[in-house]
Protein backbone atom coordinates (compact mmCIF):
# COMPACT_ATOMS: atom_id res chain seq x y z
CA UNK A 1 0.00 0.00 0.00
CA UNK A 2 1.51 3.28 -1.15
CA UNK A 3 -0.24 5.13 1.64
CA UNK A 4 1.81 3.23 4.23
CA UNK A 5 5.07 4.51 2.76
CA UNK A 6 4.40 7.97 4.18
CA UNK A 7 2.44 6.82 7.22
CA UNK A 8 3.66 7.33 10.76
CA UNK A 9 3.56 3.87 12.37
CA UNK A 10 3.37 4.15 16.16
CA UNK A 11 3.87 0.94 18.09
CA UNK A 12 2.17 0.71 21.47
CA UNK A 13 1.04 -1.73 24.10
CA UNK A 14 -2.31 -2.48 22.50
CA UNK A 15 -4.18 -5.37 20.85
CA UNK A 16 -5.78 -3.64 17.89
CA UNK A 17 -4.90 -1.17 15.15
CA UNK A 18 -6.07 2.42 15.38
CA UNK A 19 -5.94 4.69 12.33
CA UNK A 20 -6.20 8.48 12.34
CA UNK A 21 -5.05 11.47 10.29
CA UNK A 22 -3.37 14.60 11.50
CA UNK A 23 -4.70 17.89 10.15
CA UNK A 24 -2.16 17.86 7.32
CA UNK A 25 -3.46 14.55 5.93
CA UNK A 26 -0.67 12.33 7.20
CA UNK A 27 -1.78 8.90 8.33
CA UNK A 28 -0.96 7.80 11.88
CA UNK A 29 -1.22 4.06 12.53
CA UNK A 30 -1.21 2.88 16.15
CA UNK A 31 -0.50 -0.84 16.37
CA UNK A 32 0.84 -3.56 18.71
CA UNK A 33 4.61 -3.77 19.17
CA UNK A 34 5.06 -7.15 17.47
CA UNK A 35 2.61 -6.79 14.60
CA UNK A 36 4.50 -7.35 11.30
CA UNK A 37 4.38 -4.66 8.62
CA UNK A 38 2.84 -7.16 6.18
CA UNK A 39 0.01 -7.84 8.62
CA UNK A 40 -0.70 -4.12 8.95
CA UNK A 41 -1.08 -3.97 5.16
CA UNK A 42 -3.49 -6.91 5.18
CA UNK A 43 -5.66 -5.38 7.89
CA UNK A 44 -5.85 -1.98 6.20
CA UNK A 45 -6.27 -3.19 2.60
CA UNK A 46 -10.12 -3.30 2.75
CA UNK A 47 -10.06 0.33 3.97
CA UNK A 48 -7.60 1.50 1.30
CA UNK A 49 -10.08 3.54 -0.78
CA UNK A 50 -11.54 5.21 2.30
CA UNK A 51 -8.06 6.06 3.60
CA UNK A 52 -7.01 7.58 0.27
CA UNK A 53 -10.24 9.58 0.01
CA UNK A 54 -9.92 11.05 3.49
CA UNK A 55 -6.21 11.77 3.10
CA UNK A 56 -6.82 13.56 -0.20
CA UNK A 57 -9.62 15.65 1.33
CA UNK A 58 -7.42 16.80 4.21
CA UNK A 59 -4.44 17.51 1.94
CA UNK A 60 -6.65 19.57 -0.36
CA UNK A 61 -7.77 21.58 2.66
CA UNK A 62 -4.12 22.10 3.58
CA UNK A 63 -3.35 23.30 0.05
CA UNK A 64 -6.28 25.74 0.06
CA UNK A 65 -5.16 27.17 3.39
CA UNK A 66 -1.37 27.00 3.02
CA UNK A 67 -0.98 30.78 3.31
CA UNK A 68 -2.54 30.59 6.78
CA UNK A 69 -0.42 27.61 7.77
CA UNK A 70 2.76 29.28 6.47
CA UNK A 71 2.02 32.57 8.29
CA UNK A 72 1.59 34.60 5.12
CA UNK A 73 -1.97 35.38 6.17
CA UNK A 74 -3.90 35.32 9.41
CA UNK A 75 -7.58 34.67 10.08
CA UNK A 76 -9.66 36.79 12.44
CA UNK A 77 -13.41 36.10 12.67
CA UNK A 78 -13.21 34.26 9.35
CA UNK A 79 -11.60 37.17 7.52
CA UNK A 80 -8.14 36.86 5.95
CA UNK A 81 -5.50 39.48 6.68
CA UNK A 82 -2.26 39.63 4.74
CA UNK A 83 0.77 39.65 7.07
CA UNK A 84 3.09 42.53 6.20
CA UNK A 85 6.47 42.46 7.97
CA UNK A 86 7.81 46.00 7.87
CA UNK A 87 10.43 48.31 9.29
CA UNK A 88 7.88 51.12 9.35
CA UNK A 89 6.23 50.08 12.61
CA UNK A 90 7.31 49.14 16.13
CA UNK A 91 4.02 47.55 17.13
CA UNK A 92 1.55 45.03 15.72
CA UNK A 93 -1.67 46.48 14.32
CA UNK A 94 -4.47 45.80 11.84
CA UNK A 95 -5.30 48.15 9.00
CA UNK A 96 -7.89 47.31 6.35
CA UNK A 97 -6.99 43.79 5.19
CA UNK A 98 -3.43 43.79 6.53
CA UNK A 99 -1.76 42.84 9.80
CA UNK A 100 1.40 44.90 10.11
CA UNK A 101 4.22 43.24 12.06
CA UNK A 102 7.58 44.84 13.06
CA UNK A 103 10.65 43.54 11.25
CA UNK A 104 12.08 42.17 14.52
CA UNK A 105 9.50 39.37 14.30
CA UNK A 106 10.50 38.29 10.78
CA UNK A 107 12.00 34.98 11.93
CA UNK A 108 9.33 32.27 11.64
CA UNK A 109 9.35 31.30 15.34
CA UNK A 110 9.09 34.92 16.44
CA UNK A 111 6.39 35.54 13.85
CA UNK A 112 4.36 32.62 15.15
CA UNK A 113 4.81 33.90 18.70
CA UNK A 114 3.61 37.44 18.01
CA UNK A 115 0.65 36.26 15.91
CA UNK A 116 -0.39 33.91 18.71
CA UNK A 117 0.01 36.62 21.35
CA UNK A 118 -2.06 39.06 19.28
CA UNK A 119 -4.86 36.59 18.59
CA UNK A 120 -5.04 35.40 22.19
CA UNK A 121 -5.51 38.99 23.32
CA UNK A 122 -8.38 39.44 20.85
CA UNK A 123 -9.86 36.05 21.76
CA UNK A 124 -9.94 36.77 25.48
CA UNK A 125 -12.04 39.85 24.87
CA UNK A 126 -14.27 38.71 22.02
CA UNK A 127 -15.01 35.13 23.15
CA UNK A 128 -15.89 36.13 26.70
CA UNK A 129 -18.12 38.97 25.50
CA UNK A 130 -19.96 36.77 23.00
CA UNK A 131 -20.31 33.90 25.49
CA UNK A 132 -21.77 36.22 28.14
CA UNK A 133 -24.20 37.71 25.63
CA UNK A 134 -25.34 34.31 24.36
CA UNK A 135 -25.58 33.10 27.96
CA UNK A 136 -28.14 35.83 28.61
CA UNK A 137 -30.08 34.87 25.48
CA UNK A 138 -30.15 31.17 26.39
CA UNK A 139 -30.83 31.94 30.06
CA UNK A 140 -28.06 29.64 31.33
CA UNK A 141 -25.07 30.95 33.23
CA UNK A 142 -21.70 29.16 33.54
CA UNK A 143 -19.76 29.41 36.77
CA UNK A 144 -16.78 30.69 34.80
CA UNK A 145 -15.60 31.18 31.22
CA UNK A 146 -11.97 30.41 30.45
CA UNK A 147 -10.02 30.93 27.23
CA UNK A 148 -6.99 28.67 26.77
CA UNK A 149 -4.86 26.66 24.37
CA UNK A 150 -5.97 23.13 23.43
CA UNK A 151 -4.63 20.80 20.75
CA UNK A 152 -7.70 18.70 20.03
CA UNK A 153 -10.87 20.59 20.96
CA UNK A 154 -12.63 23.87 20.38
CA UNK A 155 -14.44 23.98 23.69
CA UNK A 156 -15.53 21.99 26.73
CA UNK A 157 -17.81 22.11 29.76
CA UNK A 158 -17.16 20.26 33.03
CA UNK A 159 -19.16 19.10 36.05
CA UNK A 160 -18.36 22.36 37.83
CA UNK A 161 -20.17 24.34 35.09
CA UNK A 162 -16.91 25.87 33.92
CA UNK A 163 -16.76 26.44 30.17
CA UNK A 164 -13.43 26.51 28.36
CA UNK A 165 -12.87 27.84 24.86
CA UNK A 166 -9.91 27.37 22.57
CA UNK A 167 -8.48 30.79 21.75
CA UNK A 168 -8.17 29.65 18.12
CA UNK A 169 -11.93 30.04 17.82
CA UNK A 170 -11.19 33.71 17.16
CA UNK A 171 -10.00 32.69 13.68
CA UNK A 172 -13.39 31.21 12.76
CA UNK A 173 -16.45 32.98 11.28
CA UNK A 174 -18.81 34.44 13.86
CA UNK A 175 -21.67 32.00 13.18
CA UNK A 176 -19.38 29.04 13.83
CA UNK A 177 -18.03 30.64 17.01
CA UNK A 178 -21.59 31.13 18.21
CA UNK A 179 -22.40 27.50 17.41
CA UNK A 180 -19.52 26.34 19.65
CA UNK A 181 -20.69 28.67 22.41
CA UNK A 182 -24.28 27.39 22.16
CA UNK A 183 -22.94 23.83 22.16
CA UNK A 184 -21.03 24.31 25.42
CA UNK A 185 -23.84 26.28 27.06
CA UNK A 186 -26.19 23.40 26.22
CA UNK A 187 -23.91 21.16 28.26
CA UNK A 188 -24.79 23.20 31.34
CA UNK A 189 -28.21 21.60 31.10
CA UNK A 190 -27.13 18.20 29.80
CA UNK A 191 -23.47 17.19 30.18
CA UNK A 192 -23.60 14.16 27.87
CA UNK A 193 -24.30 14.08 24.14
CA UNK A 194 -27.70 12.51 24.74
CA UNK A 195 -30.94 12.96 22.84
CA UNK A 196 -31.94 15.61 25.38
CA UNK A 197 -28.69 17.50 24.76
CA UNK A 198 -29.38 17.76 21.03
CA UNK A 199 -32.96 18.83 21.72
CA UNK A 200 -31.59 21.68 23.84
CA UNK A 201 -29.01 22.62 21.20
CA UNK A 202 -31.65 22.47 18.48
CA UNK A 203 -33.72 25.02 20.38
CA UNK A 204 -30.79 27.45 20.59
CA UNK A 205 -29.19 26.74 17.22
CA UNK A 206 -31.47 24.99 14.68
CA UNK A 207 -28.66 25.03 12.11
CA UNK A 208 -26.23 23.09 14.34
CA UNK A 209 -25.76 20.11 12.00
CA UNK A 210 -24.59 22.27 9.13
CA UNK A 211 -22.37 24.37 11.41
CA UNK A 212 -20.78 21.25 12.89
CA UNK A 213 -19.71 20.21 9.39
CA UNK A 214 -18.32 23.68 8.68
CA UNK A 215 -16.40 23.60 11.96
CA UNK A 216 -14.58 20.44 10.86
CA UNK A 217 -13.21 22.33 7.85
CA UNK A 218 -11.19 24.44 10.28
CA UNK A 219 -9.71 21.54 12.27
CA UNK A 220 -6.35 22.11 10.57
CA UNK A 221 -6.02 25.27 12.69
CA UNK A 222 -5.82 23.16 15.84
CA UNK A 223 -2.28 22.10 14.95
CA UNK A 224 -0.76 25.51 14.24
CA UNK A 225 0.57 28.21 16.58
Amino acid sequence: MDILDSANIIRQKRKTIKVEFNNYGRLNIYCPYNLPYKKIEEILLPKYKTIIKKSTKIKNSFERNKDILNYKKVLVLGKEYLINITEQTKSVFFSDNVLFVPIKYAEIKKLGFIIKKTLISIANSVLRTRANKISEISNVTPKDILVGSYKAKWGSCDNFKIIKFNWKLIMLPENIIDFVIYHELSHLQELNHSKRFYEILEKYEPNHKFLRKKLKEYNYLLEIL
